[in-house]
């Protein structure tokens, strides 16, 4: 963890953790340039979510799947998703009652 010098608080940190059955890893940073993207890499390829926290403000949802030898890949695109927006209207709904 990198911390800033006149607040102390994190500017950067680095993760690795291990599963047992698979690792994962991911650093984060708040000055670093703004970009969001999370990668899930298997045996047959690999998943690329873009924007996945914040789309709208840096791109679309789009999440690309490739396969291992980089030859081919599906986009699906999600334009205008606002999905904040529907976590908090399900949680609404489910607090009155509702499903």
């Amino acid at each position: 963890i990198e911390r800033d010098k006149t607040f102390g608080t994190d500017i950067y940190s680095s993760i690795r953790a291990d599963f047992g059955d698979f690792e994962l890893s991911f650093y984060l940073s708040t000055q670093m340039a703004a970009r969001q993207v999370m990668v899930f890499h298997g045996e047959k390829g690999f998943i690329e979510v873009l924007s996945p926290f914040n789309a709208g403000i840096y791109d679309h949802h789009r999440i690309e799947l490739h396969n291992q030898n980089h030859s081919e890949a599906q986009v699906f695109r999600f334009p205008g998703m606002q999905q904040y927006r529907l976590e908090v209207e399900a949680f609404a709904r489910a607090a009155q009652g509702g499903t």
